[in-house]
């Protein structure tokens, strides 16, 4: 870091030899921002990258490499610090997966105002839109969008299927799932994903707002909390 900031202030320097002058000061700056921003973006791809590969290990390698735990946080031996949530038995994950991946989704669940083939209009949920990120790390894990579809950072996704669903405890929340993956793309952290559970939910549920001719075809975005847990084969 400090090496990088005095390539920078040579570079500026040379350029600049009147540093005295107000403009050369204000470059000078700004050089120095840019210098400290890329050697930040730097160190959190090199820990997002030591992140996917522990997630990448199976079970029988998981006491995680130490780079990996200085960059979690987390000491031992474990599928990196992944445990199961307690949640109804009907949306429990089959006996043979385990889970190796939380994620904190933020976002919005998208409807659309739409005819009823009875009559009148009503709400259809059409997408949910969402920011995923990790409790551990505190960084970017993806994106999560129609299919549904959940893609990491890396380019890997899976496309899921719902299998089951429990209503959440909140009434005001929409209900917690159990789903299936029923294809994955690329290669990466969700590659290995056989299962996927929704909990923890928070708002998210139809809209209040009136639905009638007056606004059909109009979309409403409802915010919305949840925490997905990602399941692999043991």
């Amino acid at each position: 870091m400090l090496r990088s900031r005095w390539r920078v202030l040579q570079a500026v320097s040379v350029q600049q030899p009147h540093l005295r002058d107000t403009e050369a000061r204000v470059r000078r700056r700004q050089a120095l921002r840019r210098a400290d921003i890329a050697a930040r973006d730097q160190r959190r791809r090199t820990r997002y990258a030591s992140f996917v590969k522990g997630l990448a290990m199976p079970r029988t390698l998981a006491c995680v490499s130490t780079i990996v735990l200085a960059a979690l946080g987390v000491g031992g031996c474990s599928t990196i610090g992944v445990s199961p949530p307690e949640v109804p038995g009907v949306i429990k994950a089959p006996a043979d997966q385990e889970p190796f991946l939380e994620a904190l989704a933020t976002g919005a669940q998208v409807y659309e105002c739409v005819p009823k083939q009875s009559g009148g209009y009503e709400w259809a949920f059409r997408a949910p839109e969402a920011k995923l990120t990790s409790r551990l790390l505190g960084s970017d894990l993806g994106k999560h969008y129609a299919g549904p579809t959940w893609e990491a950072p890396d380019g890997s996704r899976v496309l899921g299927e719902a299998k089951e669903r429990a209503p959440a405890p909140d009434p005001n929340a929409i209900p917690w799932l159990l789903l299936n993956a029923k294809s994955t793309f690329g290669t990466g952290v969700f590659t290995q994903t056989k299962s996927i559970q929704r909990v923890a939910t928070k708002g998210g549920i139809t809209p209040t707002e009136s639905c009638s001719a007056s606004n059909a075809n109009q979309f409403a975005r409802v915010p919305y909390t949840a925490t997905y847990y990602f399941y692999r084969s043991r």
